[in-house]
């Protein structure tokens, strides 16, 4: 008990306020007597020297040397030592990461003064403002070591661990499998925003350990409409639209530009859409198939130069799609550019393609038609069908004046 309280003396000051010290030789000497006091008989000694830790890792010149001398007892012989500054370093994160908390979902706090794992990386995808702050409050709370499991990750430092809090020792190919399972986006909750938030961390164009694949699986899953997220939550939607839209933009190179024009377009990307929009009706050289789809895409976004695309591409005879009618096998249907150029010049007129003799055209509820249904099975029936649609078209025109 005296030395107890010799310890404590030593840290008032002369005010009566208690101190950590102002030597920093002196206050890890005294750490790392706290530390050995641990294993001390007396529980009066051991409750003393937990609380001297706790105030030494409140003080932020000092927080960092106290956790590592915790760190480095981790090793040590005893047992109640061991022990013990495990559970201080428990203390100690837990303090931490309420600490975080208050900064992160005070608006006030600007978003730099945030150390917590992942929000550098979730912050450039989702921004930093109440909606990202409070999602990403949630996944602290919910899958912080999952966070700090992902931080590891995504930037290839080689000893981590694995979701389960069990040594892996590298981030090897049981790790990613590891990964792969966990963040499936198969199987995610489509409504669970924190883990999908997770899965778009992840995908980082810095990982070091398969990123292509990531990128791959949430494509597939994105460019279908029975999977991906839909969020209840109108702050928590805010944030996984501009999720998919950092997705969108940095999947270039990895995706093609009609996959990631489609889920652009789905889910509500606007500014990413017309980009892509602008880049494939502006190339060329881009496929027949990327072409229709940026005119259908530029059509649903009401583009204002849309009439003048399709104008130009009404003599381009390059076949985007084949498509085999499952009622005749026999039967296919050959769609070129300038077949989905006449059905929107249509369309944006008020007249219904199939009057016109687009007889397979198939509605779409993303794009209007889908793009394979707007084409013929023979020549004879596409030019009857320009003939219908050219009358149409002139008697529009003459309607209007």
């Amino acid at each position: 008990m005296f030395l107890a309280l010799v310890v404590w003396a030593s840290g008032v000051s002369a005010n009566g306020r208690e101190t950590t010290g102002g030597d920093s030789t002196d206050s890890v000497c005294e750490i790392q007597n706290c530390i050995a006091q641990l294993a001390d008989d007396s529980y009066a000694i051991r409750t003393e020297a937990k609380r001297r830790i706790l105030l030494y890792s409140d003080d932020p010149a000092m927080e960092a040397r106290t956790t590592r001398l915790l760190e480095l007892a981790g090793r040590d012989n005893s047992l109640e030592v061991r022990v013990g500054s495990r559970r201080l370093l428990d203390q100690i994160q837990m303090k931490r990461i309420d600490r975080q908390l208050r900064l992160l979902r005070s608006t006030d706090d600007p978003s730099t003064t945030i150390t917590l794992p992942g929000w550098k990386r979730f912050s450039t995808i989702a921004g930093s403002d109440v909606h990202a702050r409070t999602l990403f409050a949630e996944m602290v709370v919910q899958h912080y070591e999952s966070l700090r499991w992902i931080e590891n990750w995504n930037s290839g430092e080689r000893a981590t661990h694995d979701l389960a809090g069990d040594a892996v020792g590298s981030l090897s190919d049981d790790a990613t499998a590891l990964m792969y399972r966990w963040l499936n986006p198969y199987t995610l909750p489509s409504d669970d925003a924190t883990m999908w938030a997770l899965l778009f961390c992840c995908d980082s164009p810095d990982v070091h350990h398969g990123q292509g694949a990531i990128s791959t699986r949430i494509a597939l899953a994105l460019s279908q409409t029975t999977v991906g997220p839909r969020m209840d939550s109108d702050g928590d939607a805010i944030v996984m639209d501009r999720m998919v839209g950092h997705w969108v933009t940095n999947a270039k190179g990895i995706h093609l530009p009609r996959e990631r024009l489609m889920i652009a377009l789905q889910y509500g990307c606007t500014e990413q859409a017309n980009l892509i929009c602008d880049q494939l009706l502006a190339d060329a050289t881009a496929t027949p198939s990327a072409q229709a789809m940026a005119m259908l895409c530029g059509s649903v976004l009401q583009r204002p130069d849309m009439e003048q695309q399709l104008l130009q591409r009404i003599d381009d005879e390059r076949t985007a799609h084949v498509w085999q009618l499952i009622a005749s096998k026999k039967r296919k249907i050959r769609t070129q550019v300038r077949d989905v150029a006449m059905a929107l010049l249509l369309h944006r007129n008020g007249i219904d393609p199939r009057e016109a003799g687009f007889v397979d055209l198939q509605a779409d509820p993303l794009v209007v038609f889908r793009d394979h249904s707007l084409g013929f099975s023979d020549d004879r029936s596409r030019r009857d069908a320009y003939r219908s649609a050219a009358a149409a078209l002139e008697k529009s025109a003459h309607s209007d004046r």
